[in-house]
C-alpha cells in the first residue's frame, strides 16, 4: 500500500508536506521527531505508514486525557484503512484499563507510566517477560514507539523519558517517532546528537533522529486575537456568561482545582464553578462543563463524551454554546476547538499548549484573555519566564497570535541542557537503569530490586484511594501526601495480596491492622504501615462527593522526614487520617 492509497482510505483528501515526508522516513526505518501544530495531522503521519508497512506501532501519550481522546481517532483510521473489526487489533493499556492481547495487538494506546510496567517485564509472573520481547526483541514483529505531545513531559515523567530513549531508541534500535506542537530547541538537540558517544551509530547512519517541521502555511488554522488580561474573578465570569448568552463555545483554564492559603483571589476551578454556576439557570447549567484530577475515572469519561458531542456541533448550522471549567489536566493534544478562551497566567509552553484549542480548524475565529496573577510558588526561572510573557502580550493586545508571536513565545521557556544532564543524572533515571540491566541483560544484582517491585512513575510518593460513597467501581486516587477531612470519612481499610497473589482487605482498629499486615509480610512497626505495599482505601461520605464537581474537598498533610539509614534516601511518614496507621516510604533526598 503507497502513501496515496493508504490516506485515500483514510478519508484524507490533502496531504500534507510533513505527512510525506514522515512517510518516506518512516518506511526506510528511520527515526523521526514530527513539530508541527496542532490540528496538522501527526498520529495520520505516523500511524498510516506504520499499518501501511505492518508494524506494531506503541502510541504512548503523556495523560489518560489525552488516550481517550484519541481512541476512537485510531480506531476509526484502522477500520478505514485496514477494512476489518479492530477486535484484538486495537488495546488500550492503561491504570484503567488492561491490555489483554499482551501487546500481540498491532496498535496499542499506552501512556509513559504504564509503557515503564511493560518494559521492565512486571504484572503477571507467568506472561511479564512477553513484554520485553515484543517491544524490543521479536525480530518477526518490528515496533514503532511513538510518544505523542513529548513536550509535556516534565521531571519524572522527563527521566523516564530520557530513559526510554536511550536503552529502546538507541540501544535497541526500536525505530521511534517524536511528535509535539512546541518542543523545546535544546530537547530536539539533545535527541540528535547527545548519545552518539554512549550507542555509536556507523558514520554512515547520520543523526539519530530526522527532524521534520511544518511548512509554514501548509496547515490551514483559524485566526486567535489576543484580547487583554482580566484583573479579577469577577470580570472572567462576566466574560463567559456574555459570550455563552450569545451562543459562544468557551474554555476555562485554572492552574488549580481548589483554592490555595497564597491565593484567594477565586481563580480556582472550584471557585469559578461556583461563581458563574450563581449565575446561571438551571437550564443553562447543564452548559456549565468541568474537567479535572479529582473527578473520577468515570466522571471524566462522560464529561469527554458530552464534550465531544458539543464540538461536533461546530460544524452545524446550530453550535451547542457551553463554558468548560478546567486545568492542564485537559490542555495536552484533546482535539476541540472553542471561540472563547480565558487563560490564568502560567509558563510559556504551557499558554501555547492552551491556546491551540481556540479556533483550531480553518476559518474560525476566535478571542483569548489572560487573568489572575503569577503565583507565589512559582521558582525564580517560572517568574522571570511568566513576567516576560505577560509583557510580550501585554505589547500585541488586539493583535493575532500568528506563527512569528508563538516563535516568541516559545523562545521564552525555561528548559535547556542543563536541566536534561540533570534528569539523567537522579537516582530515578538510575533505578530505571537498574531494573533495565536486570531484564534485558540479565544482570543479577537488579533481581531484588526487581522483585520487590520498585517502580517509579510520575512521583515517589505512592497514593491512596478515596471511594465515592458505596460505589466500588469507581475510586479517586490521590497521593499520599493528601487526605480529605475526619467528617468526609465513612469508613477506611488497607488492601493487597496474600503470598499466593490473591487480593485481601484489611480493617479494624488501628493496632489489629498492622499486626495482620505484618502477618502478611507488609513492612508494618510502631503504628506506621509501608504505603507502597498496601493501600489505604477511604470510603468518603455521600455529602464529601459532588456528582458534577468530584471530590468537594482535599486537605494537604504534614510529611515528616527523615534520615533513612542510606545515603542520599530519607523516610516519609504522613497520617492521612486519626484512627488509622501512619503511612511510610522512603524517597531520594532533594536533587539539585
Amino acid at each position: 500500500m503507497n502513501l496515496s492509497e493508504a490516506y485515500r482510505k483514510a478519508g484524507i483528501e490533502r496531504v500534507y508536506q510533513h505527512q510525506e515526508q514522515a512517510w518516506e522516513s518512516l518506511t526506510k526505518g528511520m527515526n523521526i521527531i514530527v513539530s508541527a501544530g496542532t490540528g496538522s495531522g501527526k498520529t495520520e503521519a505516523v500511524l498510516l505508514p506504520a499499518l501501511a508497512n505492518n508494524l506494531r506501532v506503541i502510541l504512548v501519550y503523556p495523560t489518560k486525557a489525552l488516550l481517550q481522546d484519541q481512541i476512537s481517532r485510531v480506531q476509526e483510521l484502522w477500520e478505514k484503512v485496514r477494512g476489518r473489526s479492530v477486535t484484538g487489533h486495537i488495546s488500550i493499556d492503561t491504570g484503567d484499563d488492561n491490555d489483554g492481547t499482551r501487546f500481540r495487538a498491532d496498535v496499542i494506546l499506552t501512556t509513559i507510566d504504564k509503557l515503564l510496567y511493560r518494559v521492565f517485564g512486571y504484572g503477571s509472573a507467568r506472561w511479564g517477560y512477553i513484554y520485553p520481547w515484543r517491544i524490543a526483541q521479536n525480530p518477526q514483529k518490528k515496533t514503532l514507539l511513538v510518544f505523542d505531545e513529548a513536550h509535556a513531559y516534565d521531571e519524572i515523567p522527563l527521566t523516564h523519558f530520557l530513559f526510554l530513549i536511550d536503552r529502546l531508541t538507541y540501544e535497541k534500535r526500536v525505530q521511534t517517532a517524536v511528535l509535539s506542537a512546541t518542543l523545546p530547541k535544546a530537547l530536539v538537540e539533545h535527541l540528535q546528537d547527545s548519545q552518539h558517544k554512549t550507542f555509536p551509530r556507523d558514520k554512515n547512519e547520520g543523526d539519530f533522529f530526522q527532524v521534520i517541521n511544518e511548512e509554514p502555511g501548509d496547515v490551514g488554522r483559524g485566526v486567535v486575537c489576543y484580547c487583554g488580561h482580566l484583573e479579577n474573578r469577577d470580570r472572567v465570569v462576566e466574560k463567559a456568561i456574555e459570550a455563552y448568552r450569545q451562543g459562544k463555545q468557551v474554555i476555562i483554564v485554572a492552574n488549580r482545582v481548589y483554592p490555595s492559603e497564597e491565593d484567594q483571589s477565586g481563580f480556582s476551578v472550584q471557585g469559578l464553578w461556583e461563581a458563574i454556576k450563581a449565575k446561571l439557570s438551571k437550564k443553562e447549567q447543564e452548559d456549565l462543563l468541568l474537567y479535572h484530577g479529582h473527578q473520577s475515572p468515570g466522571q471524566r469519561r462522560d464529561f469527554l463524551q458530552k464534550l465531544s458531542v458539543r464540538d461536533a456541533s461546530r460544524n452545524t448550522n446550530a453550535p451547542q454554546p457551553y463554558i468548560l471549567i478546567t486545568t492542564s489536566a485537559f490542555e495536552v493534544g484533546v482535539n476541540i476547538s472553542c471561540d472563547l478562551m480565558l487563560v490564568e497566567v502560567c509558563n510559556p509552553d504551557a499558554f501555547i499548549q492552551r491556546i491551540g484549542r481556540c479556533a483550531r480548524r480553518q476559518g474560525e475565529k476566535g478571542k483569548v484573555y489572560t487573568f489572575g496573577e503569577i503565583f507565589p510558588k512559582a521558582s525564580p526561572e517560572e517568574k522571570k519566564a511568566q513576567e516576560e510573557l505577560l509583557e510580550l502580550l501585554r505589547q500585541h493586545k488586539d493583535k493575532i497570535i500568528d506563527a512569528n508571536l508563538k516563535a516568541q513565545i516559545n523562545a521564552l521557556n525555561i528548559f535547556d541542557n542543563g536541566l536534561l544532564a540533570r534528569r539523567r543524572n537522579t537516582i530515578i533515571y538510575t533505578v530505571d537503569a537498574s531494573l533495565y540491566d536486570y531484564v534485558y541483560n540479565f544482570v543479577a544484582t537488579g533481581a531484588e530490586v526487581w522483585r520487590q517491585g520498585i517502580l517509579v512513575t510520575r512521583d515517589w510518593v505512592p497514593t491512596i484511594e478515596l471511594q465515592p460513597g458505596t460505589d466500588a467501581g469507581e475510586r479517586l486516587r490521590l497521593p499520599a501526601t493528601y487526605s480529605v477531612p475526619q467528617n468526609f470519612v465513612q469508613d477506611w481499610w488497607f488492601e493487597t495480596r496474600d503470598v499466593d497473589g490473591r487480593p485481601i482487605r484489611i480493617h479494624g482498629k488501628k493496632e489489629d491492622v498492622v499486626e495482620q499486615l505484618r502477618e502478611h509480610g507488609i513492612g508494618a512497626q510502631q503504628g506506621t504501615v509501608n504505603a507502597c505495599q498496601a493501600t489505604l482505601v477511604i470510603r468518603l461520605k455521600p455529602e464529601a462527593w459532588d456528582k458534577v464537581f468530584g471530590l468537594k474537598r482535599r486537605q494537604d498533610l504534614t510529611v515528616k522526614r527523615e534520615f533513612a539509614g542510606l545515603q542520599g534516601i530519607r523516610r516519609c511518614l504522613a497520617k492521612p487520617l486519626p484512627d488509622a496507621p501512619q503511612l511510610f516510604w522512603f524517597e531520594p533526598e532533594d536533587e539539585v
